[in-house]
């Protein structure tokens, strides 16, 4: 597998409920050779564990929703870091060959 990291800084004009995404290219996804089902996504935390916000994986659009928590609207500042695997998928890449892996 590979390593996705991802750092951030929430504006402080962002809200409770609202959620960005991060969409993997078509040639790779977060699951590998497992269950597709059996994905779970990591929350976004705080250096005290709280939730900044929940991970949610879309099979379908091979992408991953973040949504923020109460978190955001009680502290200022909010910035982390979060490191994700990714695995070539291999019904996409069915030879031996390089590959570019986009996240964004």
């Amino acid at each position: 597998s590979l390593t996705s990291n991802y750092a951030f800084k929430v504006p402080d004009s962002v809200n409770p409920k609202d959620y960005f995404y991060i969409d993997l290219s078509e040639n790779a996804n977060f699951y590998g050779i497992t269950e597709a089902n059996s994905v779970t996504m990591p929350n976004l935390l705080a250096p005290d564990n709280s939730i900044i916000a929940t991970g949610k994986y879309d099979i379908d659009t091979n992408r991953i929703q973040y949504e923020f928590t109460d978190y955001v609207a009680e502290h200022d500042n909010v910035s982390g870091k979060i490191s994700l695997p990714i695995f070539i998928d291999p019904e996409v890449v069915t030879n031996t060959s390089y590959q570019t892996i986009t996240a964004s």
